[in-house]
């Protein structure tokens, strides 16, 4: 057989891979069915926060006070990534925060970005194959949709919170895609081009802290790969970069200082390397076999070495370390192996060792090995493993091309599998403790999970196997001693929440969410009719955590409960001046001072609260409610119009809407709105 047959047969497949559009559509598709499972799912774990208790999402007026707080709130971690929260408003705009949208969206996003990196590598990889030009469709297309369907990446599509990594990786490789569109503009257009990918390229930085990564492939490749430019402009590429990176760490100066919180560090160099080739041999074990996918992989333990039937035991974690070895080796061998191809593996291989030595654990880290860490470089590493098919003969190419065509399907439905797991929260966990990454925190949502349900007695059982196994970890603890305070054994929950001075200072650098403890105690406290150590032990809290509203809510509920109104009101109003974004804040302020007769106050604090939620007809309803009793029943009518404008299927809308328009004296329009209500009511019914 001539070589032209297997020429013929690549060109064949080239054809399809050529046309953008389709390649768009299939991409995108193919995101959507593999992750259609989890897009009823419930949320989980961090998203809980994100897109429920987080304040900075449900309305476009905090479009630039996102810039002024890290993600999180209520922790130690120094995550900056506005751009996710901006990402949310969206959502919640769009879905009234149904779960179905924010996992509609980031199926969405990451399709995008696999179109990006396909349209990425088109660009790209003709300078790098010179020769074989003709393969760039073919490789572009293939490593793009088995990253765009592999299994692994289900930490960052299925799971909400995990939106980050789609969303810098759509921003930087956006910018990387508009510089190079500069290049082959007129000059008098190239600017506008050069101007947002920098836009992007910021965007990239506050999405998530990997756009720095893509900013030193960007610098790699133009110094080592693209010869065919200028160095003027490559300069000029690289000044605009730090520039960039110049403007990101202004905006990081924007919130409040933290302390670094203290990651585990290995104890040596040796340890630390180990680590590395573990980590390592377990990210390319899940790429080539991605059966045992679970959150917090853990490959190493300290009581490994402790004895031979412990080491027997943890024989699996070896094995990683020769996979991690062997990849090592094979990589440094077949970038040195000159022949076709060579390029795109020596950029492959940069690629991914770029975006793998801060997950390497050669640096400390929050976990050792975590699945959508690898989101980023497992791109090079795809791009690598098609560099080592391009040295092979071209009928085995071919078939290469052809093999890996037939195992997006295998990879399409593990992945489906996978996203079916994340779909329902109980069965996740439990799964991920079964498969071995049974961590403090694993532990600690499960029993979140029973505790919601009401279910205490499995929520304790959970949370005591976590204090017996993980005695250090505080979160634990506290949890256990609010779950038996809600079963009404408060003097051995003492033991589990009672922590002095200097304890507490150091769990409120060490942990997050430890003013729980503190919150239940003075619970317990004032149930025992001891209202002075309550607000003692407040007082105290407020100070290590003064942006914690629970605190301030329950101290400024124990000063209305003794009809103290003056001071109830100062400690919410204090709050609520100080951070104007509080939603809580604000409605409780309203209503503590229409109990103080404040009636102006009061709808001052309910019209603040308003623009907070999008969606909110609480602040709407009050004021309306408050204008009516006053008897100026136009001022309740433009805010009860406005209440349902946000909430149109809500029938209790219409029916005050119908009080209002009798005090109006518009008897047709009241009965329409009533009407309206009753039909609403019986839709809503038949619709269970």
């Amino acid at each position: 057989m001539s070589d032209s047959t297997p020429r013929t047969a690549f060109a064949k497949i080239a054809d399809f891979t050529n046309n953008r559009l389709f390649v768009f559509l299939l991409l995108l598709l193919g995101s959507f069915a593999v992750y259609a499972p989890a897009l009823n799912g419930q949320l989980l774990w961090d998203d809980l926060y994100l897109v429920g208790e987080n304040p900075f999402f449900k309305s476009p007026v905090f479009i630039f006070e996102v810039f002024k707080h890290y993600l999180y709130l209520d922790s130690i971690s120094l995550y900056y990534r506005p751009v996710q929260n901006l990402s949310y408003m969206l959502d919640y705009w769009l879905w009234h925060g149904s779960p179905f949208g924010y996992h509609l969206g980031n199926a969405i996003l990451h399709g995008l970005a696999g179109f990006v990196l396909y349209l990425l590598l088109r660009n790209v990889l003709p300078r790098l194959l010179k020769d074989r030009s003709d393969a760039a469709p073919v490789v572009s297309f293939l490593v793009a949709a088995l990253w765009v369907i592999h299994p692994i990446h289900n930490a960052a599509v299925a799971y909400v919170a995990g939106r980050a990594d789609s969303l810098a990786t759509l921003f930087a490789v956006g910018a990387w895609l508009l510089y190079l569109r500069g290049l082959d503009t007129k000059r008098a257009f190239a600017i506008s081009y050069y101007l947002a990918a920098a836009i992007s390229l910021l965007l990239a930085l506050c999405a998530k802290e990997i756009a720095f990564i893509w900013m030193t492939l960007f610098a790699a490749y133009l110094v080592g790969f693209n010869r065919t430019q200028r160095w003027q402009m490559k300069i000029a590429a690289v000044v605009v970069m730090l520039a960039v990176l110049g403007g990101y760490l202004v905006l990081r100066y924007l919130p409040i200082s933290r302390p670094n919180p203290q990651a585990a560090a290995a104890s040596s160099f040796a340890e630390r390397f180990l680590l590395m080739l573990r980590a390592l041999g377990d990210y390319v074990s899940l790429i080539f076999w991605p059966h045992d996918l679970h959150m917090d992989r853990i490959v190493y333990t300290i009581n490994t070495y402790k004895g031979l039937n412990v080491w027997q035991s943890n024989i699996r974690f070896e094995y990683l370390s020769i996979i991690g070895l062997l990849a090592l080796v094979l990589m440094v061998w077949m970038c040195i192996k000159r022949g076709p191809g060579q390029c795109v593996r020596l950029f492959g291989a940069l690629w991914f060792m770029l975006g793998f030595l801060p997950i390497s654990n050669l640096f400390p880290l929050n976990a050792q090995v975590a699945e959508h860490w690898i989101y980023m470089p497992s791109m090079g590493l795809l791009l690598f493993f098609a560099g080592c098919i391009l040295a092979m003969p071209q009928r085995l190419q071919t078939a290469f091309a052809m093999l890996a065509v037939v195992a997006l399907i295998p990879l399409g439905l593990r992945t489906a599998t996978r996203s079916e797991d994340w779909a329902d929260s109980e069965r996740f966990f439990k799964q991920t403790i079964a498969a071995g990454g049974g961590t403090p925190r694993v532990h600690l949502n499960l029993a979140l999970i029973y505790t919601k349900r009401g279910d205490d007695a499995a929520a304790e059982k959970i949370l005591r196997e976590a204090v017996e196994r993980f005695p250090d970890y505080a979160t634990a603890r506290i949890n256990l001693g609010i779950n038996l305070v809600k079963q009404g054994r408060n003097a051995e929950a003492e033991k589990y929440l009672s922590y002095d001075k200097s304890q507490s200072q150091i769990l409120a650098k060490t942990y997050p969410h430890t003013w729980s403890a503190a919150l239940n105690l003075a619970k317990m406290r004032y149930d025992a009719k001891n209202t002075s150590g309550a607000l003692r032990i407040l007082d105290d809290s407020i100070k290590l955590y003064p942006d914690i509203w629970e605190l301030v809510a329950y101290k400024a509920q124990i000063f209305k409960d003794a009809n103290d109104m003056k001071d109830a009101i100062g400690a919410v109003k204090s709050y609520a001046d100080a951070n104007w974004w509080h939603y809580d804040s604000h409605m409780m302020l309203g209503r503590f001072e229409l109990q103080n007769n404040d009636v102006d106050a009061a709808l001052a604090a309910f019209t603040a609260a308003t623009p907070l939620d999008i969606h909110g007809v609480e602040p709407l309803n009050m004021i309306a409610r408050v204008n009516l009793a006053l008897k100026r029943p136009e001022a309740a009518y433009d805010a009860q119009k406005k209440a349902v404008r946000r909430s149109p299927d809500q029938p209790l809308q219409y029916v005050l809407l119908s009080t209002i328009l009798d005090e109006l004296h518009k008897p047709e329009e009241a009965k329409a709105a009533l009407q309206h209500a009753e039909e609403l009511s019986k839709s809503a019914k038949a619709n269970g």
